[in-house]
């Protein structure tokens, strides 16, 4: 029996996004994220209706609550984002960016959501094909800097474990980036290491 309630899981999501707001606070909510955290993997349902405050803590700029954030989402993916508001669609593109420019936790669970709502929403299915084409594309040509790499490899290996179909799908690019890429490539350059800020090929589609 889960003693918590959606009333519950609103009340710790008002006080989270509030404290986040300020940089001071951020340490101090970890506890309640953590808490959010097992409630998501417990009672993903009690997330319904939580896409707005969800949508902050996801494109906070401090890691460890997009890390939760991500966690959180992965689990209550279809509660949260099985619908055609503004918040959900915003959660999607920033989850879209994770997969290849978050780290490698970013990017494993940014990916575990698409793939749920992939199999299991309905809207939102084409979001991880979309991400993973794009992926394919940028690899092909050579244009993944080189702090893109940890993000676009959990990606990669998300979906082979999460959409197989897709994976297969795309086997020969994936192939190809390991092999006649990725192997090769030399340490870090001027080409592949830019100025901080800057924004690969890939999130400039998304």
């Amino acid at each position: 029996h889960q003693p918590f309630g959606r009333e519950h899981v609103c009340k710790v999501l008002d006080i989270v996004t509030a404290a986040a707001k300020h940089k001071s606070s951020v340490g101090s909510v970890t506890p309640a994220l953590e808490h959010l955290v097992q409630l998501a993997h417990s009672a993903p349902h009690l997330f319904q209706g939580t896409a707005k405050e969800l949508l902050g803590l996801v494109s906070h700029s401090d890691e460890v609550i997009v890390t939760a954030a991500c966690k959180l989402l992965a689990d209550a993916a279809v509660s949260c984002l099985d619908g055609t508001g503004a918040p959900q669609a915003k959660i999607c593109a920033r989850l879209k960016l994770l997969c290849v420019e978050g780290t490698r936790i970013h990017a494993k669970h940014a990916a575990r959501t698409l793939a749920k709502l992939a199999a299991a929403a309905s809207v939102g299915q084409e979001h991880l094909q979309d991400v993973f084409a794009d992926i394919m594309d940028a690899a092909r040509d050579d244009e993944l800097l080189d702090s893109n790499i940890p993000g676009v490899l959990s990606t990669i290996q998300t979906v082979g474990q999460q959409m197989p179909a897709l994976f297969m799908e795309h086997l020969e690019g994936v192939e190809r980036f390991i092999v006649d890429v990725l192997l090769r490539r030399a340490l870090p350059n001027a080409k592949h290491s830019r100025a901080a800020g800057a924004v690969s090929t890939v999130a400039e589609m998304q």
